[in-house]
């Protein structure tokens, strides 16, 4: 009963990753929730979702990525483009 436990929770070394990719999840509050997706030719954007309105998608246009191509997410870079939608 118990041996095959633990054998499906690893992750598939060999899975393609599928786009729109989710890099992070932001919780605002709880009515408020950012997402910050990948797309497949490497640029980024915000779904912010609220509730009781629409989801807004807003392009990530000033984004810093570091050496490896990973978005660098300060936290007052995060607010700063949460504020301005």
């Amino acid at each position: 009963m118990y041996g095959d436990m633990g054998k499906s929770c690893a992750p598939d070394p060999n899975a393609k990753r599928e786009y729109p990719y989710l890099y992070a999840v932001f919780c605002l509050d709880s009515h408020n929730t950012s997402y910050f997706y990948v797309r497949e030719d490497d640029t980024y954007y915000w779904l912010h979702s609220r509730k009781d309105k629409d989801d807004l998608e807003v392009d990530a246009n000033d984004i810093q990525l570091d050496m490896f191509g990973k978005p660098d997410l300060s936290n007052e870079w995060i607010l700063k483009e949460i504020l301005n939608v």
